[in-house]
């Protein structure tokens, strides 16, 4: 299955066609955007994102951190079935800034990936 999307920003190449995302990048790109749309952003769709955005300013302990990585594991297990999520780590690396740590595998894939999202306010 064919996987393409627009990459943004819509700047068009030199044929005049906009830029297009194929293949896993179109799934890195929905996880990313599952984690920063807040829930209730989306239009009819409420349930869609993830609240980490309002743990930005919370101190982070163990507890914190094992209650907003099972948040977010929830949020890509509902928001996106083409991933297994395997481990999600959260650290505050500024005093406003989350990094979230996420290893992955795309279904149907065996190999282990990651990537790193960070949350401002």
């Amino acid at each position: 299955m064919a996987r393409r999307t627009f990459k943004l920003p819509l700047t068009p190449d030199d044929l005049g066609f906009p830029p297009v995302l194929e293949g896993d990048e179109v799934i890195v790109r929905s996880m990313r955007s599952l984690l920063l749309t807040r829930k209730g952003e989306r239009i009819m769709r409420g349930d869609v994102g993830s609240n980490i955005a309002d743990h930005v300013f919370e101190t982070l302990g163990p507890l914190q951190q094992a209650r907003l990585a099972r948040e977010i594991e929830r949020t890509l297990r509902d928001g996106e079935p083409r991933v297994n999520v395997r481990r999600v780590s959260v650290r505050k690396t500024e005093r406003t800034t989350l990094s979230v740590l996420i290893e992955y595998a795309i279904r149907g894939q065996t190999d282990p990936r990651e990537m790193e999202v960070e949350v401002d306010p």
